[in-house]
């Protein structure tokens, strides 16, 4: 009997601490999960704020334009309001000549910052120093500014002339002032706030150790478990901090599990002791193989799991329907070895768990493994718990513990990583994408737009009317052209272009690219040849699609060869492919510019020979479209020796 009350006690006191283990990891999962959901609404919101500073700053080089090649500056009154209405966030947009303040809009509200000397003010001094000689639009801030709010301030640094020293040839700033309280209205932030979570958006200021927080919520504390995530804004780094207001795991939540159970294991003692009552006169052998059935039967009712017990004395398995049936062995109510019962897991995990399980002393030690099944069309991951239980009386040593099988959680977490590693790709896509909006688009634009000003004034006479052509027709296929490439890679970055497939013939859509860069190649001298086996060779693929691509391709020909030149398509076909190249004489590319030729993650552009710009986006745009058709591009180049772009299809029958 009083071997039988020690069973009892040490049978409920495993039960219960199985219970409460499984209870602590089911509120450590309901805090993972919420964290990823908080993590996933984080980088929405850096999303947006991304996009929101690029687009509100890049104004200050939308103010580029007004000031000539003379230094003169034309048409702010006419400009000004329309960028300070177009941009979300602009409190105000100046010019300053040689950095001093000369110009702002709305002047209302403004007036006591003409005048301002950037370099003689102690707190702009350094960073404009530094903003002429790195030649790039520049943020600052957060700042208390002089109109009476928190701002961020975005300098352009424009130059005129060509003298060597970079300060000779600094005209001024094109700046633009933006307010942080409009900026962060147009931003998520207010939706992660009315989702229950508290948040800090900080910004590391240079030459500082800590951050300058940008927005704080009104209870935010640093002494809850915050979830960070960082981000780059132009060329700066920030934090956004999060937490719920109640907390990862709410209390009332914690204390209804562990109250039940607590309850759960109360009732399985009761059960336990009614049948080691009811069963004290059964033979020695009978006895235990009835009270472990019990102890498995109660561990199941409390956890759900598939149960087992280990005897360290004959080294055996014995294990309930639930396990043999997750690990496909044959039950029995004989002792199973190891090697049987591991025999589908992982051989090595599996050992590593049963030396620890054979090493546990009978003072309630516990072990955890997460063991994978080594089937790998149908792979498993189990979670495997054991606790030693205590045996005076005949001095053998037992472990109690239980499988469960956690393949839907792992996959589901490895499912959420990949989602946010796909996550942070498109945000980084998508700040090259609005990078390109914000500043080749708006660039041709903004020359298109000032020649239409002046004509529209009679500012200008017929003969410079005739020189501007070429650059009217230029900056309006400049736009077309990015517009085009922009939509095309945007549409493959979703996954939402569709490829129609029709029966084609390929001389034509080369000569439809022919008629479209042929004045731009008539104004560099560069002759334009086609090669075609015969007459008539068809192809069955999305024939928009692959116009798109060679208008890339030769565009991108004619920029890189030299006056008097040539670029040729010519076209391969066998009953597999057909393969179109675009060769060109130009200046060829070097192995480091071949290596980052078609990085998604860069836009990296080279001027052509007649210092044409460009976005660096219409290879990517290639190769993604390329890859759409089921084909391929590669690329083979030499400084100085040309270079020949081969796009390969599928010829389907």
């Amino acid at each position: 009997m009083l071997r039988n009350n020690y069973i009892l006690i040490g049978s409920a006191i495993a039960l219960i601490l199985l219970g409460i283990l499984s209870s602590r990891l089911y509120i450590q999962l309901i805090e993972n999960q919420e964290q990823q959901k908080a993590l996933y609404l984080a980088s929405n919101a850096a999303q947006s704020i991304q996009q929101n500073l690029v687009v509100a700053l890049s104004a200050a080089k939308a103010l580029s334009p007004i000031v000539d090649s003379a230094g003169n500056v034309r048409g702010f009154e006419r400009i000004a309001p329309e960028v300070y209405a177009g941009y979300e966030g602009v409190a105000s947009v100046q010019l300053a000549p040689k950095g001093i303040v000369e110009f702002v809009y709305p002047l209302e509200g403004n007036e006591n910052v003409l005048g301002l000397n950037n370099f003689a003010d102690p707190v702009r001094r350094q960073e404009s120093v530094d903003v002429v000689k790195g030649g790039e639009l520049s943020i600052s801030g957060p700042l208390r500014l002089k109109q009476g709010y928190t701002g961020v301030i975005g300098r352009f640094p424009l130059y005129r002339g060509n003298a060597e020293d970079i300060f000779d040839r600094f005209w001024g700033f094109a700046t633009v002032i933006v307010s942080l309280e409009k900026l962060l209205e147009a931003t998520t932030l207010d939706e992660l706030e009315q989702e229950g979570y508290q948040l800090r958006l900080s910004l590391l200021r240079e030459g500082q150790q800590t951050d300058q927080a940008f927005y704080v919520s009104k209870f935010f504390s640093d002494k809850a478990e915050n979830v960070s995530l960082s981000f780059t804004g132009l060329a700066k780094q920030w934090t956004l901090d999060i937490h719920p207001s109640d907390g990862w795991a709410p209390q009332t939540r914690s204390l209804v599990v562990y109250a039940a159970t607590v309850l759960v294991g109360s009732l399985a003692l009761w059960v336990i002791y009614l049948n080691l009552s009811r069963r004290q006169s059964q033979a020695s052998q009978l006895q235990q193989a009835q009270k472990t059935q019990y102890l498995l039967s109660a561990a199941n009712t409390l956890a759900e799991l598939g149960s087992w017990e280990y005897d360290q004395d004959t080294q055996t398995f014995t294990l309930s329907d639930e396990v043999a049936k997750m690990l496909k062995v044959q039950n029995t109510t004989q002792g199973i070895s190891p090697d049987v019962v591991g025999k589908s897991l992982n051989n090595l995990q599996w050992r590593s768990f049963v030396l620890r399980i054979q090493g546990l002393t009978t003072s309630m030690d516990a072990v955890r493994e997460t063991v994978r099944s080594n089937d790998a069309e149908h792979a498993h991951v189990f979670e495997v718990h054991a606790v030693a239980l205590s045996e005076v009386e005949s001095g053998h040593g037992r472990v109690i513990g239980y499988f469960r099988d956690v393949t839907k959680r792992v996959q589901t977490n490895e499912k959420l990583e990949e989602s946010l590693q796909q996550l942070e790709q498109v945000n980084r896509a998508k700040d090259l994408l609005f990078a390109v909006i914000a500043h080749d688009l708006r660039s041709p634009a903004g020359a298109l737009h000032s020649i239409i000003e002046m004509i529209s004034d009679d500012e200008i006479d017929n003969k410079q009317l005739d020189e501007l052509k070429p650059l009217l027709f230029q900056s309006s296929r400049s736009i077309i052209n990015l517009l085009d490439n922009l939509l095309s890679w945007s549409l493959s970055q979703r996954g939402t272009m569709q490829i129609s497939a029709k029966p084609f013939d390929v001389r034509s859509v080369v000569q439809d690219v022919f008629d479209v860069v042929r004045f731009r190649a008539h104004q560099k001298k560069i002759s334009l040849e086609m090669s075609i086996p015969h007459d008539h060779v068809q192809i069955t693929s999305d024939q928009a699609v692959i116009n798109t691509i060679l208008r890339n391709l030769v565009s991108n020909a004619i920029k890189f060869t030299n006056s008097g030149g040539r670029v040729a398509v010519e076209v391969l076909e066998d009953p597999n492919q057909c393969v179109i190249m675009v060769k060109d004489d130009g200046i060829g590319m070097s192995s480091d510019q071949l290596q980052n030729l078609f990085n998604s993650e860069q836009m990296h552009t080279t001027p052509g020979t007649d210092l044409e710009r460009g976005t660096g986006l219409g290879l990517k745009v290639c190769k993604d479209l390329a890859e759409k058709l089921q084909g391929s591009i590669s690329v083979d180049s030499m400084p100085n020796r040309g270079t020949t772009f081969a796009l390969r299809l599928p010829q389907k029958k």
